[in-house]
């Protein structure tokens, strides 16, 4: 993955806003996922090596460009896919979230049957981690939790 100084995302058109990050258009066929100031640098890199190693793996995942810093603020470019969103969709026909789900569930699948490549961490060893950091979480669960 590339790193680039660009400006130009603050004159850049928003076209969505999550949790993490805003996205922004850019240049034809590509997308800005521009991060909240908040998000640890580890998890955007981490976040691009995995979106890349899915589109790589043959995996339903964008294709990426590298990661772009805009006044300081870290952004990860990737393919646009034009369309709805799931969300939107189940919206606007509840009827299909048994289709949704199976969807989702079958898309997790596909994912967890291709070794991470080289870099990312396993998911056991994250989930260990995250409950090995949950203050709130008792002592006396965070052995069992962790198995």
């Amino acid at each position: 993955m590339t790193e680039a100084t660009n400006p130009r995302a603050a004159r850049q058109e928003r076209v969505g806003l999550g949790r993490t990050a805003e996205i922004l258009s850019w240049e034809e066929g590509w997308v800005l996922k521009l991060y909240l100031d908040w998000v640890p640098r580890v998890l955007v890199e981490r976040e691009a090596r995995a979106t890349h190693a899915a589109h790589e793996a043959g995996l339903p995942a964008p294709a990426t460009k590298g990661l772009v810093d805009v006044d300081g603020r870290l952004g990860l470019l990737l393919e646009r896919i034009d369309g709805d969103s799931l969300l939107n969709s189940i919206l606007a026909r509840p009827w299909a979230l048994p289709w949704a789900f199976r969807l989702l569930a079958d898309l997790h699948g596909a994912v967890h049957s291709r070794p991470a490549p080289d870099g990312l961490p396993a998911q056991r060893d994250l989930l260990e981690q995250a409950i090995q950091s949950a203050t709130s979480l008792p002592d006396s669960m965070r052995g069992p939790a962790a198995r």
